[in-house]
């Protein structure tokens, strides 16, 4: 089973360990964790390096305002 849309770099989250280890033991093989901006990006594709079950996609939300360049920047940084 995969969580197609999810926010684990969201600063709404209060133990991001204790929500982390949950998805960890549960039965998800894999959760997409999206990126709402440049900074929220960053934190979801250094949460996909720590923890196997995670991936990360980064993107810009529209009530969010981040220059598109910063994001490219970032997206060819780790695809090198």
């Amino acid at each position: 089973m995969i969580d197609t849309h999810a926010h684990f770099n969201s600063k709404d989250l209060k133990d991001l360990q204790a929500e982390i280890e949950i998805i960890n033991n549960s039965s998800l093989t894999s959760l997409i964790n999206v990126g709402l901006d440049l900074e929220s990006s960053k934190e979801s594709i250094d949460i996909s390096n720590l923890y196997e079950k995670f991936f990360a996609t980064i993107g810009i939300h529209p009530l969010h305002q981040v220059n598109p360049e910063d994001l490219l920047s970032l997206y060819n940084t780790i695809m090198g």
